[in-house]
């Protein structure tokens, strides 16, 4: 039970850290009555919802820039 509970923290840290590195990046995938992710949503799913709301296309080039220089803008 100690690696699963471990995997859960880890899991919602990694989301955490997701957040504050690409602010409003999962905006998509907030819930609207708590205001935050669901806890059903790993990491890897924001990461590959992050991938697919950026994909080769002229809108996913925009949003991607958005995101690199929000990331720049940061410490």
């Amino acid at each position: 039970m100690k690696p699963y509970r471990l995997s859960l923290a880890l899991d919602k840290e990694a989301r955490l850290l997701i957040t504050k590195k690409f602010p409003g990046s999962l905006d998509g995938l907030i819930c609207p009555v708590t205001r935050s992710l669901p806890p059903s949503i790993t990491a890897r799913a924001a990461f590959d919802y992050i991938e697919q709301t950026v994909q080769a296309t002229t809108t996913g080039n925009m949003r991607h820039q958005e995101l690199l220089q929000a990331l720049i803008t940061q410490e």
